[in-house]
């Protein structure tokens, strides 16, 4: 059935994306993400020192087992916490785009704060060599598939559903992508996360479908199991000082910049076709994503420069 058709699945905006008001409440979705952190601290902390990837497997399984729980407890609607509806193409690229967009970012906004905490470095490598240990199929298992559907069903499911009682849009994604933020548990991390996840909220309001956040949540990780596949790590403290030698602000403005317009064309494929969006708003967008994108690459010029024999 046609998600946008579907009185069920609807949002019935407020003006600003909020749901229909079911059983669940905000705290309730607090709850599970106290319960998870504690669990991620104090349960599978110890399971993935001792097991690794098997350990981080077990972690992503015990998330979406106490997300089920809390299902089971409140007596929420499983198919109003896990909607699936039929995909639309644009639904598909303007997904696809935006995370493309936000992953672009994050690189940008990690790159500038390396410049301001160089130990960023050092922790980002220690990161990919704990990927790198194992086969990559299980590399791809426990850092990517996994993370997909599992912290999908809690964020996107669970606590989205309990946040149908904020009704303006801006202020549900900024709210997610703090929880999600919150949920990492890593302040370096903070900003990069959060920023995934209010694309991924977006994503999932202007959809209705959980299957695409999942799907754009395990691209999102997926580039990071790649780029694993390259990981020779023999030093630590070593490639953290070279990689931290090569990487500046502008370096960082570049990737930012570079990032807004494929979240701009996400924005328009996603946007509700029933809705009339004035021409000269998406021109004025469409102008601003493409001088933003032309100044990032004006201000890599020096450290292109730099690196030229």
């Amino acid at each position: 059935m046609d998600v946008n058709n579907n009185p069920r699945n609807s949002f019935e905006e407020e003006p600003g994306g909020g749901r229909d008001r079911g059983p669940l409440k905000l705290w309730h979705g607090l709850l599970l993400l106290g319960l998870s952190v504690f669990l991620l601290f104090f349960v599978f902390s110890i399971a993935q020192y001792y097991w690794g990837l098997w350990g981080m497997a077990l972690t992503e399984l015990g998330i979406a087992a106490t997300t089920l729980l809390f299902v089971r407890i409140y007596k929420a609607d499983i198919r109003e916490v896990f909607p699936f509806n039929r995909v639309r193409g644009r639904h598909v690229f303007g997904s696809l785009s935006a995370i493309a967009g936000a992953y672009l970012m994050v690189i940008g906004v990690n790159a500038i704060t390396i410049t301001v905490f160089p130990g960023l470095a050092e922790r980002n490598l220690e990161v990919s060599g704990f990927i790198a240990q194992d086969a990559f199929w299980l590399r791809l298992l426990a850092a990517a598939v996994l993370p997909g559907v599992c912290e999908e069903m809690m964020h996107r499911g669970f606590i989205f559903a309990s946040s149908g009682r904020l009704t303006r849009t801006w202020v549900r994604v900024l709210y997610m992508g703090v929880v999600f933020g919150l949920f990492h548990a890593d302040l370096y991390r903070f900003l990069p996360t959060a920023l995934i996840g209010m694309t991924l909220t977006y994503i999932m309001i202007r959809t209705r479908n959980i299957a695409l956040p999942m799907l754009c949540h395990f691209c999102n990780n997926m580039l990071g199991v790649l780029v694993s596949l390259g990981a020779d790590i023999t030093d630590v403290e070593l490639d953290a000082a070279a990689a931290v030698s090569q990487i500046d602000v502008s370096m960082g403005l570049f990737f930012i910049g570079l990032g807004i317009t494929p979240l701009l064309i996400g924005w328009v494929l996603l946007r509700d076709t029933s809705k009339k969006l004035n021409t000269a708003a998406i021109v004025l967008t469409v102008l601003a994503a493409f001088a933003l994108t032309v100044g990032s690459i004006v201000a890599m010029l020096p450290a292109i420069y730099d690196m030229a024999p």
